[in-house]
């Protein structure tokens, strides 16, 4: 992607790589922050592109892990408002995939949002059901 010169591709793919490998300490996920930092310095704050929910979860997780529950729960209540508008099935996983560890750190309000995408999961056919703690009818 950077090669491509295709920022929002290289933002997705650096974001997914630390999301789904080794958690927020390790070497590669800190190496993989600071470039998605420099990236998102330089963009509009309320850019969407195809791969936003796995910018936004690294940013909820390594909010998390850094000790800050109320900015990691205040990035998540905000990618999920966005993304309600612009990506269903993106807000959905964004909320299966970062609630549970929100309300592990004590943010109650997690729960409700949690439910919420569970039932639109629900409506909307995704596949997310097991992840937000909903099972088919």
């Amino acid at each position: 992607a950077r090669e491509l010169d295709l920022t929002w591709m290289e933002l997705a793919a650096t974001s997914g790589a630390a999301v789904s490998n080794g958690g927020p300490a390790s070497d590669g996920t800190q190496v993989r922050w600071v470039r998605a930092t420099e990236i998102v310095a330089d963009a509009r704050p309320e850019w969407w592109f195809p791969g936003r929910e796995l910018v936004d979860a690294f940013a909820v997780r390594m909010a998390l892990a850094k000790g800050h529950p109320s900015v990691a729960n205040d990035l998540f209540v905000r990618a999920v408002h966005r993304l309600d508008a612009l990506d269903a099935y993106g807000s959905v996983w964004l909320v299966a995939e970062c609630a549970p560890e929100l309300r592990r750190a004590g943010l109650r309000s997690a729960e409700r949002t949690l439910l919420e995408a569970g039932e639109r999961a629900r409506r909307l056919g995704f596949p997310l059901l097991a992840a937000t703690g909903h099972q088919a009818n």
